[in-house]
């Protein structure tokens, strides 16, 4: 039993000591993070080999048909009149034909698979952006979750150390009871709030970790920035840049071409291709007979196939142009309202010359100096710290609400409008 107590550290040494020599995670920049999330995001290789194989099908989209090559092999058995049997022996028939497209009818299907490829180029390009955006906003929120976090502790930690002292004093009367028992309920909902801080910071490293494609509970700390943010470019310039800028709408566009397209396309198949070849037959029964000729197919459009897929391709093309009106209003609506919300962030923050969570972070330890020393009362005090916490929520709040509008904006209108300006 001697000996096991003393080898029991000697085996736990290896252990510890990496544990102990763990280097605290290193501060990355919001730009390196965002570089990061859009490199190494594994999402979007899918919209990359969706648009290789948009432009694959392209490439065989004008051409006509492979050559098709028949052989048909059998044997011949032939009798008289009376039925006596004269002679047998194989029969073949081989034939190569190819089918012709009118030039009309593939310059159409080349058009509509250039416009799959312009489809699919937007769907990479709309995911990159959306990418971009979003690993923006949360490296800004996973610092601002750092900071919230750690004015929550900062406050809990006053809040313990006066309880300390106050559990000290000498009880006279209710008064000390009163006041001490006030700051053991003002601790407990700092601690509350603090570990809301760690849970929401949590939560955010795992989302950013998941965007890079690094490990879920990878460390990470973000720098925290000194926000400036820009004022945004004027309504009506959003809104005629949303016209080519806009992802959705844009979409809609291609559609509609697209079916224009199909509609002249099921038109010109009212006048089908035709089949054409050489074929050549021999028979060795009773003599040698050689056949060498010349196919052609045409097929007949007596069914109305073509007119009834004519109708429906024009009905589906007047379909999307409506929804094309449809789809430019909602994109009217989105930018005036995200524009209204993010000008109206900006003059919020624009209402005090400097950053509100630090000058309630001044006056609150200012407020725990002056408690100790006597020259404050216990409520101004904690007045002083929930003023703090408050200041902390709204003002980071506001300004991931802005930051979330400012990318929306260039979302929507397509226009290369970032509204950070780091100080």
């Amino acid at each position: 039993m001697t000996i096991s107590r003393l080898l029991l550290p000697v085996l736990l040494l290896p252990v510890l000591l990496p544990a102990a020599e763990t280097p605290p995670p290193a501060h990355v920049d919001v730009i390196e993070l965002v570089r990061q999330a859009v490199e190494s995001n594994p999402e979007r290789q899918a919209y990359v080999a969706a648009l290789a194989a948009e432009r694959e099908s392209a490439s065989a989209a004008s051409s006509n048909p492979d050559p098709v090559l028949s052989l048909e092999v059998g044997r011949k058995r032939l009798r008289d009149a009376g039925g006596a049997f004269l002679d047998e022996g194989q029969v073949w028939t081989a034939s190569l034909s190819h089918t012709f497209e009118w030039p009309e009818r593939l310059r159409l299907r080349r058009a509509i698979a250039d416009r799959q490829i312009e489809v699919a180029k937007l769907g990479l390009g709309r995911f990159e952006q959306a990418l971009e955006a979003k690993a923006t906003v949360l490296a800004y929120r996973l610092s601002r979750a750092q900071l919230r976090a750690q004015a929550c502790e900062e406050v809990a930690e006053r809040f313990a150390g006066l309880r300390k002292a106050l559990v000290g004093r000498d009880p006279s009367g209710p008064a000390p009871t009163i006041e001490l028992r006030s700051v053991e309920a003002a601790e407990v909902v700092a601690r509350r709030r603090a570990e809301e801080a760690r849970l929401a910071l949590q939560q955010a490293l795992l989302e950013m970790n998941q965007l890079r494609g690094a490990p879920s509970l990878a460390p990470l700390a973000v720098k925290a920035p000194m926000l400036a943010l820009k004022d945004a470019p004027k309504l009506e310039e959003l809104l005629a840049a949303a016209r080519q800028g806009n992802f959705s709408y844009r979409m809609q566009v291609l559609e509609s071409e697209q079916l224009t397209l199909q509609s002249d396309l099921a038109r010109s198949d009212s006048v089908p291709g035709f089949t054409a070849g050489p074929y050549v037959s021999q028979d060795r029964v009773g003599g040698r007979e050689t056949i060498v000729g010349l196919r052609f197919d045409i097929p007949l459009p007596v069914s109305g196939r073509a007119g009834s897929a004519e109708r429906s391709a024009n009905e589906r093309k007047r379909q999307s142009e409506a929804a094309i009106s449809a789809a430019w209003r909602d994109v009217e609506k989105d930018l005036g309202q995200t524009w209204l919300s993010y000008a109206s962030k900006i003059d919020q923050l624009r209402m005090h010359k400097d950053d509100p969570a630090v000058r309630f972070a001044e006056a609150a330890k200012l407020a725990e100096s002056h408690f100790r020393a006597g020259a404050l009362s216990l409520q101004l005090f904690m007045d002083a710290q929930a003023g703090y916490l408050e200041a902390v929520d709204s003002a980071l709040l506001i300004q991931e609400q802005a930051v979330e509008a400012g990318f929306h904006l260039r979302e929507l209108s397509g226009v290369p409008f970032n509204p950070i300006a780091n100080r």
